[in-house]
């Protein structure tokens, strides 16, 4: 039977030549995906077929869809367009596809699946006008190089901050002369040059949030006076950050000023990369953060407002010292130790950013203790609540990934809370496995709020641990609504944790359920499996082309499509994924994500 459509064919058009579809990697049984005419009326007559068929003469076009492995797809792809055959080719493309991969063959077109039937009818009736069946039609390079340039544009355009192309060679060789000119002297040599540097590349392919940052009208070969308007705002750190670049690391980052034509700042923080998977290619990114700059200002003013407000204070004090002397010293003291203590809470808050940087492990700390892996962290506001905790004893490796209520400020500091108490419950168990850890957090977090039973308790902790056995070659894991990701033979497994999250919000309204205890699980380690945690920040976050949430199945999938690579590599490549998710959706709460290749502990 043939699938239904919601175009329907006029009766001008009922005895127009049929265009014969042919469709690998699909199906018909969805028949609401499959249009039966063009816009213009013409009948489409849809068969499935198989890859082997691509010299024959059964079909006017193919269409390969997206079903099954992608691996397939790709060689399917490669087969019909590297035919003799003159049949045109429509590749259609899911939302998470890599867009680089697939432009490589020289098909006719690409066509988003998420678009409606009247889309693909009219796309199909583009690549096949009338007649319907020439022997002698040829792909036109002039149309496929459209195709692909207007489809590689529409994923350049997607991204959320400005994004600028150039070729590597000519910053390197640039970078290699400036470095060869000795030290810096002042601030403006050191302007001077990074502007040297910017300006001997020929910069090409601006998306339209770099023409808002940058005030840029033409999208290639652009002319290099906006970099002219850029001033480093620490020349000299930034310059030494180039003269790395491509020798001691891929990525530089630093922050300018921007003035427009009215003379009016705009902070920026530009990012310079060299792109492991692109050849001659530099990328610069640019990030609005003049929001920031501006609270950054309010603060300095705020405390400068109370400087000025305690000099008034104590003039107003030794005024009344020439009536009471006695009363007079008293407020003087006082006047002293109120401006010392406002002057010491604000500088505490400017602070804070290091601080917490140094009292929580991060990413140095988990490669000491696991050679092969990889962190992504991305606090919603500057500070976050998410935070790691590690330990060894007895041979054996633990790591936690916990996520504290809040963010920002707040969650800081609960995380600070959550640190230290997960680290006594750690330290005084003789041989911790992650259910007693998170056993004895639990106890530890009641004791700790009992003792302060008069105050708010609205907040607590999410979390997962695991426990490396290298002699007996197992995983221990245990969560508290946190789960395990296993990636085994490139399949992915999610390992629930336990339904229950550590606070006292249920105490708190009356309720008498006993605490849940965290079911433990223990897994035999194999050759090449691969492990991660994410808060729930990872699979809340919005996006894609419907706006709904990532979840566990599609971070499942993203783990198991870049499970091959190498742990710098995919790295990289999870946090492009994730970004290319969010694209310009807001951030919806902290979101970590930390990966374990096991390699290591099978082999001793």
């Amino acid at each position: 039977m043939q699938p239904t459509s919601n175009v329907t064919p006029t009766s001008s058009h009922a005895t127009s030549i049929p265009i014969r579809v042919g469709l690998v990697h699909g199906h018909l049984a969805a028949r609401s995906k499959w249009p039966l005419t063009t816009p213009g009326g013409r009948p489409l007559e849809w068969r499935t077929m198989e890859a082997s068929d691509a010299g024959s003469n059964l079909v006017d076009i193919w269409v390969v869809g997206t079903q099954g492995d992608r691996e397939k797809r790709m060689d399917t792809a490669r087969c019909l367009t590297s035919s003799a055959s003159p049949t045109p080719v429509l590749i259609l493309l899911a939302a998470l596809d890599d867009a680089s991969d697939w432009l490589a063959f020289r098909a006719e077109g690409y066509h988003e699946t998420g678009s409606s039937a009247e889309l693909l009818a009219q796309r199909l009736e583009a690549l096949l006008p009338e007649p319907a069946r020439n022997a002698d039609r040829l792909p036109t390079p002039g149309g496929l190089i459209q195709a692909e340039t207007e489809f590689w544009e529409s994923t350049f355009n997607m991204a959320g901050a400005g994004l600028i192309t150039g070729r590597s060679t000519q910053f390197l060789a640039a970078r290699d002369q400036v470095g060869k000119l000795g030290p810096m002297r002042t601030r403006d040599e050191a302007i001077g040059r990074i502007h040297q540097i910017l300006a001997s590349v020929t910069w090409e392919l601006n998306n339209p949030k770099a023409k808002e940052l940058l005030g840029l009208s033409t999208p290639i070969a652009l002319d290099c006076g906006f970099v002219r308007r850029m001033t480093p705002i620490q020349p000299q750190a930034l310059l030494a950050d180039f003269l790395k670049l491509g020798k001691e690391s891929r990525c530089s980052v630093g922050d300018v000023v921007v003035r427009n034509d009215l003379g009016q700042p705009m902070y920026l923080s530009l990012e310079l990369s060299l792109p492991e998977n692109a050849t001659d290619t530099l990328l610069l990114t640019l990030l609005d953060i003049s929001h920031r700059v501006e609270l950054e200002a309010t603060l300095r003013d705020h405390v400068n407002h109370l400087e000025e407000r305690v000099e008034q204070r104590t003039l107003q004090i030794r005024q009344a010292k020439a009536k009471l002397e006695t009363e007079g010293h008293q407020r003087q003291r006082l006047a002293d130790q109120v401006r010392q203590n406002l002057v010491h809470i604000t500088q505490g808050v400017i602070s804070a950013k290091a601080i917490l940087g140094v009292a929580l492990p991060g990413k140095e700390e988990l490669r000491q203790l696991f050679t092969n892996s990889l962190f992504i962290e991305r606090p919603r506001d500057i500070l976050g609540g998410d935070f790691l905790f590690m330990a060894e004893k007895n041979g054996k490796r633990t790591l936690a990934l916990i996520d504290s209520t809040g963010h920002g400020v707040p969650g800081s500091m609960v995380a600070l809370l959550g640190s230290m108490l997960i680290n006594r419950a750690c330290a005084e168990l003789k041989d911790p496995t992650p259910s007693d850890i998170l056993r004895d957090f639990r106890m530890a977090f009641d004791q700790q709020m009992n003792r302060h039973s008069d105050a708010p308790q609205m907040f607590g902790f999410d979390g997962a641990v695991i426990t490396l056995d290298p002699d007996a070659r197992q995983l221990h894991f245990s969560g508290a609504r946190g789960d395990l990701f296993l990636i085994r033979d490139g399949q992915a497994e999610v390992i629930r944790g336990t339904r229950e999250s550590i606070d006292l919000i249920s105490k708190a309204h009356g309720k008498t359920t006993p605490n849940v205890p965290f079911e433990p699980h223990v897994i035999d380690i194999q050759p090449g499996d691969q492990v991660y945690l994410a808060t729930d920040g990872i699979r809340d976050q919005f996006g894609g082309i419907h706006g709904r949430k990532l979840g566990r199945k599609r971070l499942a999938d993203m783990l198991e499509q870049h499970a091959h690579r190498s742990i710098s590599d995919r790295e990289s490549a999870l946090l492009q994924e994730l970004l290319r998710w969010k694209g310009g959706n807001a951030k919806v709460d902290d979101a970590t994500l930390v990966g374990i290749d096991l390699t290591d502990f099978q082999e001793g």
